[in-house]
């Protein structure tokens, strides 16, 4: 594994602090995403979950934290979609 995903996952969760988390894709594998640090978030079990059955539009007006987290790592709401300036 790569040593910047070993130190995320040494991060806490970005929805609720919890340690103990997974890397969560935004820009999912399946859709060109790659293993970078702009397009991994360390979340929870629970969050990461709650991710994937809410969807990101929901769970980031859930958690404005997460949100923040993701307009630091470059990501931005355009026409209703979640944009990196990389992509």
């Amino acid at each position: 594994m790569d040593d910047f995903k070993k130190a995320m996952r040494q991060l806490p969760c970005m929805a609720c602090g919890c340690h103990g988390v997974d890397l969560h894709h935004i820009k999912s594998r399946g859709s060109g995403g790659k293993d970078t640090t702009w397009n991994l978030i360390p979340l929870c079990r629970n969050h990461h979950n709650e991710y994937h059955f809410r969807g990101w539009s929901k769970f980031l007006i859930r958690y404005q934290n997460v949100f923040d987290y993701l307009s630091e790592l470059g990501w931005k709401i355009i026409n209703g979609k979640l944009i990196h300036d990389d992509n």
